[in-house]
């Protein structure tokens, strides 16, 4: 199991871990921050919150590979709402790679 199928997972509902990085299915944690959490439970009012803000190397590449999988999974319309938290540049770029502009 890889970093990139545990994200996949997460943003599935599921559950899964690899040696640092896990999810419950509610959460994505990677050893104890917690990068993304769904917020809600009716799909119409569900949402996504990513924090983007800066911990390690280690935790800003896994942010990078989810707000690529995100992306993409929003372009199929299986994320209705997203909320990004972080400082202003780590939100606006992540917004842009959202949006398709990067």
């Amino acid at each position: 199991m890889t970093n990139q199928n545990v994200i996949e997972i997460f943003l599935q509902g599921g559950r899964a871990k690899t040696t640092n990085l896990f999810t419950d299915g509610t959460e994505l944690i990677n050893y104890t921050t917690t990068i993304a959490k769904w917020n809600g439970y009716e799909w119409q009012t569900k949402e996504l919150e990513i924090n983007l803000n800066y911990y390690s190397k280690t935790t800003s590449k896994i942010q990078g590979q989810l707000v690529k999988a995100v992306a993409k999974a929003k372009a199929s319309g299986n994320i209705p709402l997203l909320v990004l938290t972080g400082t202003n540049d780590r939100v606006e770029k992540a917004s842009k790679i959202i949006k398709g502009d990067i």
